[in-house]
């Protein structure tokens, strides 16, 4: 971990960057957006930071990609820097772009382009009625505003754990004794009960405000989606790196008898 964090310090010094670049070129304004197609296997996640001085973030940005062997192009009235391609994990290619007015990193780009440069209005949450009717449970935010779709989320975790629970339990005998995902109820009989969940927090008073609503916390949500998607990716990598069913170990031989012990006749 030094390694990488030193090169980094280096080219930011070669580059001329100073503590007052840092300051001057962020906003204080950050967004954190994530959405989970039905066909993706990770969730599309993006951290939005607004910019007072984009030609300092440039800079910035530009000296710590060119540290990391990130690649650059140039589109969109944007630069963006990508990642080398990593064969552990290939649905994954973080990137970063730097626009006149935000720098935005992404899991992927096709999800930073969905923030330099947003479709037409008219989709998203918008025009969701679940939104609104969620958003008016908690008084209006000055400082965080968190939405959770909780059916959505249940609902895409059941797609994803399930089939690596039921493969688990082929591979691994002792799981079904503890666990029969077979006896999982289907997804839409949680889901019916999930509504969303929303989160405010306010400066008031000298103090800050915070207010949940829903079904369950936004911080039970992220414990209990975390733990659920964490275990069911080390379940997997135990499954790769067993290769198949463990091998149940023979039933060991009854002892022989000592040469002092007589055994009992059968009864006639």
């Amino acid at each position: 971990m030094a390694g990488p964090l030193q090169s980094i310090t280096s080219a930011l010094t070669s580059a001329g960057v100073t503590k007052e670049d840092w300051k001057a070129a962020f906003g204080d304004e950050i967004s954190v957006m994530a959405a989970w197609p039905a066909n993706a296997q990770l969730p599309n996640a993006v951290l939005t930071v607004a910019l007072r001085d984009s030609a300092r973030a440039r800079k910035i940005a530009g000296a710590i990609a060119t540290s990391s062997g990130w690649q650059k192009i140039s589109r969109n009235n944007a630069e963006y820097y990508t990642a080398p391609t990593s064969g552990v994990l290939a649905v994954v290619t973080p990137t970063v772009a730097v626009s006149d007015r935000f720098l935005v990193a992404g899991l992927n780009a096709a999800s930073v382009d969905g923030v330099i440069s947003p479709a037409p209005a008219g989709g998203g949450l918008a025009v969701s009625e679940k939104f609104h009717s969620a958003s008016k449970l908690v008084p209006d935010p000055s400082q965080i505003f968190v939405y959770l779709d909780l059916a959505g989320l249940y609902s895409r975790l059941d797609a994803t754990v399930r089939p690596i629970l039921q493969m688990g339990a082929a591979f691994v005998p002792g799981l079904s004794e503890r666990l029969d995902p077979s006896k999982l109820p289907p997804a839409e009989v949680i889901t019916k009960h999930l509504s969303p969940a929303v989160a405010s927090t306010s400066y008031v008073d000298g103090g800050y405000r915070s207010e949940s609503a829903g079904t369950i916390t936004i911080e039970q949500a992220a414990i209990a989606g975390g733990a659920a998607y964490v275990g069911a990716m080390i379940l997997q990598q135990h499954q790769v790196k067993g290769g198949g069913s463990p091998a149940m170990p023979a039933p060991a031989a009854p002892p022989p008898p000592s040469p002092g012990a007589v055994a009992p006749s059968p009864t006639p």
